[in-house]
């Protein structure tokens, strides 16, 4: 599945997009953001897609002009009818730009538009992420 909208376009994660995640989501600046900060190995990445790549999570690969940028996702969310919504930019260059803006309002409007997936929407951000931390 490929979703395209404000000039990014959001590629529905495969097998093949482990390493590139697991490479941007065990770097420091990344990880010590994180609720689950320990580093993640092969075996634990595999693990984690065997259990999110069904019909009741939807992770996307964020690409800005071709660029591979970070990932969004709408998790566990049929049976609760809360979906839950997580994003991390690994490519600095966009911290305090408009594009992880831009990529929370499509998946927000996908969660409710196209996906059905619930009847509210949440994300979590971690208590020591200042940066990103809205109040």
């Amino acid at each position: 599945m490929i979703v395209e909208q404000y000039g990014l376009k959001y590629s529905r994660v495969t097998g093949q997009d482990l390493e590139i995640l697991r490479y941007w989501r065990n770097q420091s600046y990344i990880r010590n953001t994180m609720q689950f900060k320990e580093y993640i190995s092969p075996l634990m990445q595999k693990a984690w897609f065997q259990k999110i790549n069904n019909k009741n999570n939807y992770y996307f690969i964020i690409q800005h002009e071709q660029k591979k940028i970070g990932l969004i996702n709408c998790k566990d969310s049929s049976e609760s009818k809360v979906a839950e919504g997580g994003i991390f930019i690994w490519d600095k260059s966009y911290w305090g730009s408009p594009i992880p803006a831009y990529a929370s309002l499509t998946m927000l409007q996908a969660v409710f538009d196209v996906f059905n997936s619930g009847e509210a929407s949440i994300a979590t951000v971690a208590i020591n992420n200042k940066k990103h931390l809205i109040f």
